[in-house]
């Protein structure tokens, strides 16, 4: 509810509605905020533009309508459509002046020291439309044109600079020859013609000769450069691939050497073994009933006692029936574990058994030993 005061009359109060309420609030923020500043863009577009030339309107109103009164954002936009003025008024009077320069022409210019600029300028086109061209040519960037540059510098090089200066240090021996023949009245007559020619000639053929001659000297340089980097950095790698090669050749002698100490052990081992034990081969054989040979291991037994408490002792006949004995106690640990495993193989299963038994028949000898 908002209270007003009519004078010095009663007080007067009423409601506002919703709709009231929201344009008094923006009433009130926009005298907070001030007033809203549109921030001016370039709207114009090429055609736009183009049209306007054709009907005939001055530079001068185009940037006060289109360009807010700045003659910069006039050429801004030149510049991003890639045209320039002089440009735009040909291509309104259908003249539009082409580049009229080839490649191998721009390169020669180039190579009697004339700088990218100076040429652009005298083309009278766009900066833009020269550097399309270039691109076009593959010359674009300046490490390119130094590569054509290099193709094409041999060539004036041998037929100008090497043939000039090789004339001019000839002409300048054979001066000093006759000046110090002189007083003998001896002076070669042959003389080429360039002992005749003008000295402001020689000056003019040498200064548009040192053009080339700096930029190879420069080359020369750069390559020198390139070549110290690339002995650097060969160093480097050769001194990583040596230091890489001794640790993998430390590496392989201690592999080696504890190859060799593990071989030694193992002969060591079984060599010990083999001097304190005796090895006996028994066949493993498929026994079915494994009761059986268990009452005929108890009969050899007993018949091995026997005839070895004799006076008269057979010694064939006893291990005869020693090794009878063993067979028949293998032959039913077979049975036994075949039993014990069906429908698998009992090799394993038997040779492990007695492994297992026999280490411990020696550990109890072992500990006999010591406590007698």
């Amino acid at each position: 509810m908002v209270v007003r005061e009519n004078g010095f009359g009663p007080v007067k109060s009423f409601f506002m509605t919703p709709a009231q309420m929201e344009e008094h609030a923006r009433r009130v923020q926009g005298k907070q905020n001030g007033p809203t500043i549109k921030k001016w863009q370039r709207s114009m577009t090429k055609e736009q533009y183009l049209q306007a030339v054709r009907e005939g309107r001055s530079r001068d109103d185009i940037v006060l309508k289109n360009f807010n009164n700045d003659p910069k954002e006039l050429r801004k936009q030149l510049k991003e459509w890639g045209i320039t003025e002089g440009e735009v008024v040909e291509m309104v009077q259908g003249k539009r002046k082409e580049l009229e320069i080839t490649k191998q022409e721009y390169l020669q210019r180039r190579l009697n020291g004339e700088k990218r600029s100076h040429i652009i300028q005298s083309l009278g086109v766009a900066t833009p439309k020269v550097y399309e061209l270039l691109a076009s040519w593959g010359i674009r960037e300046l490490d390119a044109e130094e590569r054509e540059l290099e193709l094409m510098a041999p060539t004036k090089l041998k037929s100008d600079v090497d043939q000039r200066l090789a004339e001019q240090l000839e002409a300048r021996g054979l001066v000093e020859f006759n000046a110090q023949r002189v007083t003998t009245g001896t002076i070669v007559q042959n003389q080429p013609s360039t002992l005749t020619a003008d000295p402001a000639k020689q000056v003019r053929d040498v200064a548009e000769l040192q053009p080339s001659a700096d930029h190879w000297k420069a080359d020369a340089g750069r390559k020198d450069l390139q070549i110290m980097e690339l002995e650097k950095e060969l160093a480097s790698v050769r001194a990583e691939l040596d230091s890489t090669r001794r640790e993998s050749l430390k590496t392989l002698n201690e592999l080696e050497a504890e190859r060799q100490l593990l071989l030694h052990t193992i002969e060591h081992a079984a060599a010990a073994e083999e001097s304190n034990s005796v090895a006996i081969r028994i066949p493993i054989l498929s026994v079915a009933i494994a009761n059986v040979e268990r009452a005929r291991i108890y009969a050899a037994v007993e018949a091995l006692s026997t005839d070895v408490e004799a006076a008269d002792i057979d010694r064939e006949r006893v291990m005869t029936e020693l090794f009878d004995l063993l067979q028949r106690t293998i032959n039913f640990i077979t049975a036994d574990l075949a039993e014990l495993h069906p429908g698998k193989p009992v090799i394993d299963f038997v040779q492990e058994f007695f492994h297992y038994y026999n280490a411990r028949h020696i550990e109890g000898l072992t500990l006999q030993q010591q406590a007698s």
